[in-house]
C-alpha cells in the first residue's frame, strides 16, 4: 500500500514542486483565451462588501 506524502505549502520550492508534478511548457497559449477574455462584473452589493471588506 502506498502511502501519500503531504507538504507544507511553506515547504514547497520550484524543486520540489517539479518532483510532485509533471509540467509541461504551453506553447499555444490559445487555450487560455477564454480565461483571459472572460468578462466578469460585480454586482453593487458584491462591490460594496468587497469595498467594506478592504477598509
Amino acid at each position: 500500500m502506498e502511502t501519500q506524502k503531504s507538504y507544507k505549502f511553506s515547504e514547497i520550492n520550484y524543486k520540489k514542486l517539479k518532483e510532485i508534478a509533471d509540467f509541461k511548457l504551453v506553447k499555444d497559449r490559445t487555450i487560455f483565451n477564454e480565461w483571459f477574455d472572460f468578462k466578469f462584473e460585480i454586482n453593487k452589493s458584491d462591490k460594496d462588501y468587497l469595498t467594506k471588506l478592504i477598509k
